[in-house]
């Protein structure tokens, strides 16, 4: 993948998706609450979505000349991943 111009943006999503991950394997160190940790899951795992539509967004913007069929594709992707 060419670099991109999101890259610092995308380099610090993924560095809290893994401070997220860590906090969780501490919390189940620590024996936190059930409730607790699945809700620390599940936002991670949003989180780690949210970052793959961005790279797809950031990826296929560069593989279309055409801004209007990139415009279009964005809003196609925003609209599929609203839905999982």
């Amino acid at each position: 993948m060419a670099k991109s111009t999101a890259e610092p943006e995308m380099a610090a999503r993924i560095n809290r998706i893994i401070g997220q991950c860590q906090g969780i394997g501490r919390m189940m160190e620590g024996e936190r609450d059930c409730n607790q940790i699945i809700q620390q899951v599940v936002a991670a795992r949003a989180a780690l979505a949210q970052l793959g539509v961005r790279l797809l967004q950031d990826e296929a913007g560069r593989c279309f000349q055409d801004t209007d069929a990139a415009a279009a594709f964005r809003k196609m992707t925003d609209s599929i991943f609203r839905l999982t």
